[in-house]
């Protein structure tokens, strides 16, 4: 988007259009509603000292979950890197309003306890309003992409489902508002919600928990993380957005390194305890063992009359 004027469009916008509405959240931003049958409403963000070109971080972290394949609206980011602007996707072509409502009324919390819930706790409420584990997959590849592209802002109300007018076709809205908070010295470097009872970043074993216990099997989920993980990588090389952000690619990077450290999959089966071969009891069957087989090398037991050996060596 080009903006030629010398002077600042982001207040001559909040003049214009405040009255028409001012979007939630702490990043300023303000609502253009409808002008033409053919334009779309839209959002258009700018930042502040706090948080600077955050404009353009969220419009790279945007453009990774289109390629990763998330449902994205369309964005844009302005040439002087001031103004990020979104589509609106709570609006039909017709203009007609599509129903959407964010997991924090799903679960009857008040806008101020966006914060208090679990990853785990999303999942339930896909699979409980749903009723579709392909939903399901959808909002664990959404938790997967914020918890590998560093977002520690994922909460309650930045998770979405939309439906008709007839509360039918219920489904998962496109992602918004997702950004690398990591890099910000004064936003912590903890998740929004809790995944395992913790704000920790999970590491890729955990994700797999996390979709396996929501009935995602293991190998579909291994294959959602590592997908994933290798698209945001290969964006980031590629979009040149990124550089006008110093050091946004390398701190991006060096997050996904760490959440997708491997661990081994534990075994189903007890590990076996090393023997300590000072115990009596394991001295006194192991030379009994020997002296079986030596009596049947030298031919005072035959094989044939040695059931009672066989048992006593196939119990230990």
């Amino acid at each position: 988007m080009h903006w030629s004027s010398k002077e600042k469009l982001f207040p001559q916008l909040l003049e214009t259009y405040y009255l028409g509405g001012m979007a939630s959240g702490v990043q300023p931003k303000v609502v253009i509603e409808r002008a033409a049958l053919l334009q779309p409403d839209l959002i258009i963000k700018t930042f502040d000292d706090e948080f600077p070109l955050l404009t353009v971080n969220e419009f790279v972290c945007m453009k990774c979950a289109q390629y990763c394949g998330l449902p994205t609206p369309n964005v844009w980011l302005s040439d002087n890197l001031e103004h990020y602007i979104i589509e609106r996707f709570d609006t039909d072509e017709h203009g007609n309003k599509i129903g959407i409502e964010d997991y924090a009324t799903l679960m009857g919390k008040s806008g101020d306890k966006k914060y208090l819930g679990s990853y785990e706790s999303i999942l339930k409420a896909t699979a409980i309003n749903t009723q579709s584990i392909h939903e399901v997959e959808k909002a664990f590849s959404l938790i997967t992409f914020n918890c590998l592209i560093g977002n520690g802002d994922a909460h309650l109300k930045n998770f979405s489902v939309q439906y008709d007018s007839d509360m039918t076709n219920i489904s998962l809205s496109p992602v918004y508002d997702i950004t690398h908070t990591i890099i910000y010295p004064t936003v912590d470097k903890d998740m929004a919600l809790k995944l395992k009872k913790s704000k920790t970043y999970p590491n890729r074993k955990d994700l797999i928990d996390l979709a396996f216990d929501a009935g995602i099997s293991r190998s579909k989920a291994g294959e959602i993380v590592d997908n994933m993980a290798q698209n945001i990588q290969q964006c980031i090389q590629d979009i040149a957005e990124i550089e006008a952000m110093p050091n946004l690619k390398q701190s991006i990077l060096d997050h996904l390194s760490k959440v997708m450290t491997h661990f081994p999959m534990v075994s189903p089966y007890r590990h076996k305890k090393r023997k300590n071969t000072n115990n009596p009891t394991f001295t006194l069957r192991n030379t009994l063992r020997c002296l079986i087989f030596l009596f049947i090398l030298s031919g005072y037991v035959k094989p044939n009359l040695t059931t009672q050996s066989r048992q006593f060596m196939s119990s230990k």
